[in-house]
């Protein structure tokens, strides 16, 4: 209308991005544990770890099987192409979702008073290809909103009163979050929240590695209260002199490993000589790991969460000295504070 003055703009955005994974896994055979195939290609030989001796025409039995690995069999894709070497190929794409809203309102309420209002909000959703197959997603939102009073005293004399407030969330949540427990399977000492469910990270020498992305969110907020005092005299000077208040939030949620990682190189099924090396052309990383003996294994106990709480606080006093009409000077003092970051449940400590 002839008064109020309303702005809205909306931003859209729609992408998918192609991609091409090449690498190698485990053959039928191999996952049955016959790795004969190797043995002729590589001339690797699998060497029990229990008696030291080559296992039988490098066929491990199922029933030396360790169960943990038996029921991570399940997770790995079957090749694509024969052979072993880059016998796997995955070819997919990701999506990429956004959105932008902005809403502005201008609103005189009488002579001496006017409102305004303005917001935006974006969000974006977006998918991560992982080697295997699964899929990541990355989500997220962004908030930030102000209002704003103006009124005037006289014509020299004005006051302005804002309020703005922003919050941002982001989010990563793997592909099998909230899905399978993997505790089931034997693997102990894991995170037992369902955002942590799914597989271990497994690496190996000779095959690709089975990962997925670690759960994370974030969200940090800010709310911020200003006034100022606008006061001109003699059209000479402009002496404002104002006072603000800022609250900060920050909180971080991290769970980073907290489903255990495992490498797998043929060490614990390769033959070692007098002096406790492994023997050149034994072992086999995918024999360790049928046979749950991992070289390395790490965990996070526990999961990283933060909430730290902050504020600010300032004063400023300005003076727009307009000596003649060509020449200015501006002067001013400002002081601000900032109180150290506290964590609202006393998880972080600092130390002199």
């Amino acid at each position: 209308s002839d008064k109020y003055l309303l702005y809205v703009n909306y931003t859209g955005q729609r992408a998918r991005s192609g991609n091409s994974l090449t690498s190698s896994v485990p053959t039928l055979a191999e996952r049955n544990g016959d790795f004969s195939q190797a043995m002729a290609t590589t001339g690797a030989t699998i060497y029990d770890p229990l008696s030291g001796a080559p296992f039988p025409g490098n066929v491990i039995p199922a029933a030396r099987f360790n169960p943990a690995a038996a029921g991570l069999l399940t997770y790995f894709p079957l090749p694509t192409y024969p052979g072993i070497v880059q016998n796997y190929h995955l070819v997919t794409s990701t999506p990429r979702v956004s959105d932008s809203l902005g809403v502005r309102l201008n609103v005189p309420l009488t002579n001496k008073d006017r409102l305004n209002f303005n917001e935006q909000y974006n969000r974006n959703d977006s998918k991560s290809q992982q080697l295997f197959g699964y899929k990541d997603t990355t989500s997220g939102y962004g908030l930030s909103a102000s209002a704003g009073w103006s009124h005037s005293f006289k014509p020299r004399f004005n006051n302005s009163l804002n309020i703005t407030f922003s919050r941002n969330i982001s989010k990563l949540a793997p592909y099998f979050a909230y899905t399978d427990n993997v505790a089931a399977l034997g693997i102990t000492g894991t995170s037992q929240d369902p955002i942590n469910y799914g597989p271990p990270s497994l690496s190996f020498t000779n095959f690709g590695s089975l990962s997925d992305g670690s759960a994370s969110v974030s969200r940090n907020q800010t709310t911020n209260v200003t006034d100022s005092i606008t006061y001109v005299v003699r059209r000479k000077h402009n002496l404002t002199f104002g006072v603000g208040y800022r609250r900060l939030q920050q909180n971080s949620l991290s769970y980073a490993n907290s489903r255990g990682s495992f490498s797998f190189s043929g060490l614990l099924t390769s033959q070692i000589d007098s002096h406790g090396q492994p023997v050149a052309g034994t072992g086999f990383d995918f024999a360790d790991f049928l046979l749950g003996l991992p070289q390395t294994s790490s965990l996070r106990l526990g999961s990283e969460n933060n909430y730290f709480r902050g504020w600010a606080a300032n004063w400023y006093a300005q003076d727009d000295w307009r000596v003649r009409p060509g020449l200015s000077f501006n002067l001013g003092l400002r002081y601000e504070y900032f109180v150290p970051y506290t964590e609202l449940q006393g998880h972080l400590a600092n130390l002199d």
